[in-house]
């Protein structure tokens, strides 16, 4: 026990002192929390304003605009005053005294808006109800308020993403243990310090400090940036716990393979782990779409797709009908890992240390 609190000791010190897990497990997943809070925040923000239309004083649409909480109606006496408006941008649309739109452009949601109202009005006229009748209680455009913010999404990502840089203190620790890579391994190999108590250890220690580092980045969206992403908490926790060691394992099974430099394990930790969350959606949505549409096996066993898409699940939707599934899958993405971590690392030969 004393030599496994020693070693647990040591390598939390170690650990905080390498460059890599500073910067990639603790300082990037916050900067990038606040990139897509200063991006994003504004953007889903938007609320519905009245929209600006001219109609013709003859027209019904004059009698049923004012009905719908819609629209900014300007009255105008003749085409030519309404076409003046429309050419010098002051409303969206003209409605002549038919209840036809004219408009510059035919896309948009504002037109959209317009077209579905009139018609309605068309439609309800022509079975013979006068225009005051209309009953636009069933409006186009419709405000709700919701729980969560749908920026959350990028923000569950990023949360998966961090839990897999758990695998840079998995490789930092492999190679520790492997004395043709530092010295410390072979004065351990020398010794007669049980491996697996440091092996133990150095497991405790990755995981400890990546959940800390989760559970910080967790505090500074809620609480700093005020971004409500984790309405339940309990089963937001242990799918968090399952991607730091699903992330654990597989940096042991990266670290084990003794012919790659330390250098070159991080390189491939990088690579991996942001090629991944970029499968998943973390910096376009229509990327997440694109790969569900050409390699949909690939993203549905995507480990930060699967972490991603639970989380949203289980926060935004309160389903937790894919939570045993994720749970599984990343358990035996983590048992496989560690499999082939321990068929790498036992009975290793040396020639000399």
């Amino acid at each position: 026990m004393t030599d496994f609190l020693r070693s647990t000791l040591y390598l939390a010190k170690a650990t905080l002192r390498e460059k890599s897990f500073t910067f990639w497990v603790l300082l990037f997943p916050l900067l990038l929390a606040t990139f897509y809070h200063v991006a994003l925040s504004n953007i889903f923000s938007a609320k519905v304003e009245s929209i600006p239309v001219a109609v013709r004083e003859e027209s019904f649409a004059a009698y049923v605009f004012p009905e719908t909480g819609l629209f900014d109606m300007t009255l105008v006496e003749n085409d030519e005053e309404g076409i003046d408006l429309l050419e010098a941008k002051k409303v969206e649309a003209y409605v002549n005294k038919d209840s036809e739109m004219v408009v510059n452009s035919l896309t948009g949601v504002n037109p959209s808006i317009i077209r579905s109202v009139l018609s309605q009005m068309e439609q309800i006229m022509l079975l013979g109800d006068a225009a005051n009748y209309l009953d636009f209680s069933n409006s186009p455009v419709r405000q709700e308020e919701q729980k969560t913010n749908p920026m959350a999404v990028y923000f569950y990502s990023l949360f998966a993403m961090a839990c897999f840089y758990s695998m840079f203190g998995a490789i930092s620790s492999c190679i520790i243990i492997q004395p043709n890579l530092s010295t410390l391994g072979a004065r351990l190999n020398s010794s007669p310090f049980k491996k697996s108590t440091f092996i133990l250890s150095s497991f405790f220690v990755t995981m400890g400090l990546t959940m800390m580092a989760n559970l910080l980045l967790y505090a500074y969206v809620v609480y700093i940036l005020k971004v409500q992403v984790f309405l339940q908490p309990l089963e937001s926790l242990l799918l968090l716990f399952m991607g730091n060691l699903c992330g654990t394992a597989l940096g042991y099974a990266l670290g084990a393979i003794e012919k790659l430099k330390e250098a070159t394990k991080t390189m491939i930790a990088v690579l991996l782990t942001n090629f991944l969350a970029f499968a998943a959606g973390m910096m376009s949505l229509q990327v997440r779409f694109l790969v569900y549409k050409v390699a949909p096996l690939f993203a549905k066993y995507n480990p930060m797709s699967i972490l991603t898409d639970t989380l949203y699940q289980v926060n935004n939707l309160a389903n937790r009908d894919n939570l045993l599934f994720a749970t599984s899958v990343l358990g035996v993405y983590a048992l496989l890992a560690l499999a082939l971590a321990t068929l790498l690392l036992r009975r290793n030969r040396y020639d000399s240390l």
